[in-house]
């Protein structure tokens, strides 16, 4: 019998998605995970702040409708903020729990946190990165993007090679974060996060963006130089990225017309060749 062809037009480029609306963005990168998930994902890496609240909502309501179980998946929260508990209303490990944990049924057994109260983050850091071998490594990064291509708390002119350590944080990210800060509090000036080694290391990354405000840093990301100015630019290096950006966050894209063609020719291609597999099931 002939192989199965389905995955014979995976790309090996940077995938490009430009849909009309955040909400779009959202359902979209569901799906995607949804699909992962049931092709035996098993360890995910997630972010914290404004940018993943619509596709945690899609989560968290199909976990509802029956489509996703988490009981077998390893979860990797990719930033923690400095001298901030876990329990801590502004830690990243509560904003996962209030946002996403509460409403499925992940095993916290299987998640895993960085520690911003340790008193030793280069020891923290190694754990971690031990962590994500135990597992076998991480299958997906979900990736929020920041005004000037940061990802996790990855900032400009960040090792493009970094593993799991320490980071200053910019006003730009930490204005992302305003929303989630008490009037009262002092906003935390430093970080442990998953370095781009670490997140490059992934078999597969998704990053999604939305909104003009965005629409430098996706151009930046997608179509200029390699470079630590842009910490985002590194996964043009991977071999499975998915960019799923709304219009807004496209509008400085050069060649935004030749993502769509390109994306919608691979759909119908795919759609032909799964009828051609499941034909071929037939004939079996």
């Amino acid at each position: 019998m002939p192989p199965r062809i389905c995955n014979a037009i995976r790309s090996k480029f940077m995938k490009v998605i430009i849909l009309p609306h955040e909400k779009a963005v959202a359902k979209y990168a569901y799906e995607l995970v949804m699909d992962r998930m049931s092709n035996g994902l098993n360890a995910i890496g997630l972010p914290c702040g404004k940018t993943p609240l619509k596709l945690y909502a899609e989560i968290a309501n199909g976990f509802k409708r029956g489509e996703l179980d988490f009981s077998g998946v390893s979860i990797f929260s990719q930033t923690e903020f400095l001298c901030v508990g876990g329990n801590d209303p502004i830690s990243c490990r509560q904003f996962l729990e209030d946002h996403l944990f509460c409403y499925i049924n992940i095993n916290p057994d299987n998640t895993h946190h960085l520690d911003g109260l340790t008193d030793d983050h280069v020891t923290e850091c190694e754990y971690f990165e031990e962590d994500i071998k135990y597992v076998g490594g991480i299958k997906l990064q979900v990736l929020g993007l920041g005004p000037f291509g940061q990802i996790a708390f990855n900032q400009p002119s960040a090792s493009l090679n970094s593993r799991t350590g320490f980071a200053a944080l910019s006003k730009e990210t930490l204005e992302d974060y305003k929303m989630f800060f008490p009037t009262n509090r002092d906003y935390p000036l430093y970080a442990l996060t998953m370095g781009i080694g670490t997140i490059m290391d992934a078999d597969e990354c998704l990053v999604i963006a939305s909104g003009e405000g965005m629409a430098d840093a996706v151009a930046a990301t997608i179509e200029g130089p390699v470079s630590a100015a842009c910490p985002a630019s590194m996964l043009q290096y991977h071999e499975k990225c998915t960019i799923v950006v709304d219009e807004a966050a496209a509008s400085k894209l050069r060649y935004a017309e030749f993502y769509k063609a390109t994306a919608d020719a691979e759909e119908r291609a795919m759609e032909e060749l799964a009828i051609i597999n499941h034909e071929m099931d037939d004939n079996e």
